[in-house]
Order: structure tokens, then C-alpha cells, then sequence
């Protein structure tokens, strides 16, 4: 019995199982070789069997959400990906806290809140991103999204884990889960009543004017780069050029292209740039 076959029986009606998926389909770099096996659960319950499932037959377990933030490797990911999407989405309002599974995405989340005229989760306006990844890399336009955290419930060592705000440390773009095997299931995120409509139509105007949006990209590539990194020029590698702190896929660019304008940007500020982007795959 092959390595395809112990999965999907292994997960039965649990999961969707696919066999070397080009993950350039799920990332928004739009770049990156294929992964072994792709597993969607059908609930965010199933994750446990999933990720359970895959440890049993000895396979290295990567999981991805929106793939906003992602470069992976042009030679793919060896195991499986675990895609926390479009079945665990789910979000509810009760009063000022909307509750709501880890693949919700992000702009969603902020229709939901203008709706229901909560303010605070504009912060992450124009996020084209899930709840769980922006959680994981604390994202955030004009402050992270830590500010608005109540509580984090994950799945750890097999058990459902529910972390309240002041039992988690952020940083800058940092979380405690960017350090640990910790898998975001949920989260709550404490809002204030307010009409947010205005600001956020604001927040996309705004991206749009100085965010390069034309090109498939992985958002913002550095931590903290400064303004010399920023107004960089004429730097780029077959499809992969740099523009305002971004890496554009202007076409056909390969994650090495990527990798090498990454390493030409450093070159010139002769300095150790911390990616905010995330590497993932067979490098």
C-alpha cells in the first residue's frame, strides 16, 4: 500500500487528500514547487486527526493558511500541508468579541465588525491574509493585531489548549507560535463599539496608493528594514524584482529568483535583514 493510500484511508471522511500539489496555487507569490500531499480537513475538529494521522506514517506536517506570507522552495515541500481554509472559517459576534476559527480571513473578519459596528480590528484592514496566520506573524497595518487578542485556543501534543492574552508574549511581528509546534485553531479578539467604515475605507486607499499591488507578492519582505532598505531601486532577478520593501512575481519568477533579490538587498545595505517573510519547502 502506498504512502497516498495509508493517508487517505487513515483519514477516511475527515479530510480531503491530494497527491503533489503545485503550492504556487496556494501562495500569493504565486511561486514554489509541489508538495507531497495536501490535506484540507472538513472541520477544524479534524485537524487532530489529521496532524495525527500524518505522525503515524512518519510525515513532516506544514501548515498554511492563505499562504500570504510564504516563499516556498522551487523544489516543494517533502510531507504533507495541512491547509487550514475554507472549513474553518467559521466566526460569530457575541457582544463586543467576535470568535472566529483560524482560516477565517481577515477582510472578512473586518466586514463582519463594520456590520456589527465593532472598532479595533481595523488595525489589520487590507490583510490579505487568515486570522491564524495573522495571529502567528502578529500582523498588522497600523498596530498588530496582539492589541485586540483575547484569547488563542491551539491544538498542542494532541490536546485543545486555550491561551488567554496575558499567557502569550508578542513582539514586532513576533508571536510565541513562531517558536513553538503550537497549531491556532481560534481565537477571540476583544473589540469596542464604534463605525469603522470610514477609517477603513481610509486603510485601502491608503494601501493602495503605497503598497506595490499590480504583481503577485508576499507582502512586506523585512522586519523593520528602515527608509534606506525601502527606496532601493533597480534591483531584481529573472521574474522577482524589488519595489517598496515587496518582492514582485512580475510573470514567471522562480523562489530562487526570490531568494536572490532578497540576498542582492542585503548586499547593498551590507547588513542582516530579518525576513518578515516566511521560507518553507525543500531550500
Amino acid at each position: 500500500m502506498n504512502m497516498f493510500t495509508q493517508l487517505s484511508e487513515g483519514l477516511d471522511n475527515d479530510a480531503e487528500v491530494k497527491h503533489d500539489v503545485p503550492m504556487k496555487n496556494y501562495t500569493t507569490l504565486r511561486v514554489g514547487g509541489n508538495a507531497d500531499f495536501f490535506i484540507v480537513p472538513n472541520s477544524i475538529d479534524k485537524i487532530v486527526t489529521c496532524v495525527r494521522v500524518c505522525e503515524a506514517l512518519n510525515l513532516s506536517v506544514y501548515i498554511i493558511g492563505h499562504g500570504s506570507n510564504l516563499i516556498v522552495a522551487d523544489r516543494g515541500i517533502r510531507g504533507a500541508v495541512i491547509h487550514i481554509g475554507r472549513h474553518c472559517n467559521k466566526a460569530a459576534v457575541n457582544g463586543n468579541i467576535i470568535t472566529a476559527e483560524a482560516g477565517a480571513y481577515i477582510p472578512t473578519l473586518v466586514s463582519i465588525a463594520m456590520k456589527y459596528k465593532l472598532k479595533g480590528i481595523e488595525i489589520v484592514t487590507g490583510i490579505p491574509g487568515n486570522l491564524g496566520g495573522s495571529i502567528y506573524m502578529n500582523a498588522g497595518y497600523t498596530k498588530p493585531i496582539s492589541g485586540i487578542i483575547k484569547s488563542v485556543t491551539v491544538l498542542r501534543d494532541f490536546n485543545v489548549v486555550k491561551l488567554n492574552r496575558d499567557e502569550m508574549s508578542f513582539g514586532h511581528r513576533k508571536s510565541p507560535f513562531q517558536y513553538n509546534d503550537d497549531i491556532i485553531l481560534s481565537a477571540e479578539l476583544q473589540l469596542e463599539p464604534g463605525d469603522i467604515k470610514k477609517v477603513v475605507h481610509e486603510y485601502i486607499l491608503n494601501r493602495k496608493i503605497k503598497q506595490p499591488l499590480h504583481c503577485p507578492n508576499c507582502g512586506s519582505v523585512f522586519k523593520k528594514p528602515g527608509r534606506l532598505v525601502y527606496e532601493l531601486k533597480g534591483i531584481s532577478s529573472g521574474g522577482a524584482k524589488y519595489e517598496k520593501g515587496f518582492i514582485l512575481n512580475t510573470g514567471e519568477a522562480t523562489a530562487k529568483d526570490i531568494v536572490d533579490v532578497i540576498e542582492i538587498v542585503r548586499s547593498r545595505v551590507k547588513r542582516r535583514l530579518v525576513l518578515e517573510a516566511e521560507l518553507m519547502g525543500d531550500f
